[in-house]
């Protein structure tokens, strides 16, 4: 069954190269892309203590909403048709072949039989039942782990719309900010041309570190 109390879309929707990110991860931003060592003789550091501290937050929500997904997300992905822990999802009613011989109309209403309405209704009765009963057994199965990462979710969010919407004051700055939007949005960035404009932005900043 699918999670229903967040989001854009259920945690168990989450798009796989995202959820696949967040489960693999073991580094945060920064690590991928050290800051340079500061060139010899460089002018004295420009210092952005609003920026550190929303980019220290930043990293603590991350860490967050990494360890959450770490705990729902298998129970979550043990939960499923097929699976041992759930109720069957009850067999929609079936209708003999169409005898094409027949008009159309007379076809389907042979093919149905005369009960077929009452087997429908009856199958609808059960799916509804069987769907209160999936719903409870599911919401026992992952227990608050679901609301509790969606909870990190909302956090790492607000603290990245908070970083995002920082006007920085420094090309190292600018780089974590780079950094941030690959590592966040990489599948909808060009990666390559992301990389490069970092390398640029970075070897600008070693000269103000």
């Amino acid at each position: 069954m699918a999670f229903s109390a967040i989001e854009p879309a259920p945690p168990a929707q989450m798009p796989t190269s995202r959820r696949a990110l967040l489960m693999g991860m073991v580094a945060l931003p920064l690590a991928a892309c050290p800051a340079p060592v500061p060139a010899a003789g460089a002018a004295p550091a420009v210092s952005d203590p609003e920026w550190d501290r929303l980019y220290a937050a930043y990293r603590a929500a991350q860490v967050e909403e990494v360890e959450r997904l770490a705990v729902f997300a298998p129970l979550d992905d043990a939960w499923g048709p097929g699976s041992a822990l759930c109720e069957p999802e009850p067999t929609r009613p079936t209708i003999a072949p169409y005898d094409m011989s027949l008009p159309i109309g007379e076809a389907i209403a042979v093919a149905a039989g005369p009960d077929w309405e009452a087997r429908w209704e009856a199958y609808e009765a059960d799916k509804a039942a069987w769907k209160a009963r999936d719903d409870a057994a599911y919401a026992a199965h992952v227990g608050d782990t679901g609301d509790r990462y969606e909870a990190a979710c909302d956090a790492c969010s607000a603290a990245v719309t908070a970083l995002m919407g920082h006007p920085v004051a420094t090309l190292s700055a600018l780089a974590e900010k780079a950094e941030l939007i690959l590592t966040r949005y990489g599948d909808t960035v060009d990666g390559d041309d992301a990389k490069t404009l970092i390398a640029d932005i970075r070897r600008l900043a070693a000269g103000e570190a």
